[in-house]
């Protein structure tokens, strides 16, 4: 939703290969065609410790998504690094989301907005009485 509100199109970055269907099938669902494209880390999880290797292929694939797939911000669903962000944001002139701060700050914005899902969309459960 965030990227969407701040790019034309945008790309996400999973961590393994494996990921990349399964982002693209259940983003571009609800995208307007926005998602550009999908790419990996492809670095094993275990292996993402190291932290330095790790900077630098976030900075690797999503200058890969900006000037390759031609993205207007990325989509770190891979989680955040510290400083990946500022550095990714200020090489490629891109914006960068990073998925746990931009769902915190819809979260508190919807609430101060004291908005919440609709019931006649989302009903509360039915009671179930026990036997």
């Amino acid at each position: 939703m965030t990227a969407q509100a701040v790019a034309d199109h945008y790309g996400i970055i999973g961590v393994l290969p494996a990921d990349v269907y399964v982002t693209w099938q259940q983003t571009s669902r609800y995208n307007g065609g926005k998602l550009r494209a999908v790419r990996s880390l492809d670095i094993p999880v275990v292996e993402m410790a190291d932290e330095r290797r790790t900077a630098a292929r976030l900075i690797e694939v999503a200058g890969e998504l900006i000037l390759e797939d031609r993205c207007d911000a990325v989509v770190l669903g891979c989680g955040a690094m510290p400083g990946v962000k500022a550095e990714i944001e200020r090489r490629y002139g891109a914006p960068v989301i990073e998925p746990t701060p931009a769902a915190f700050c819809l979260i508190q914005s919807l609430i101060a907005m004291g908005l919440a899902q609709s019931r006649r969309s989302a009903p509360s459960p039915t009671v179930k009485h026990r036997t």
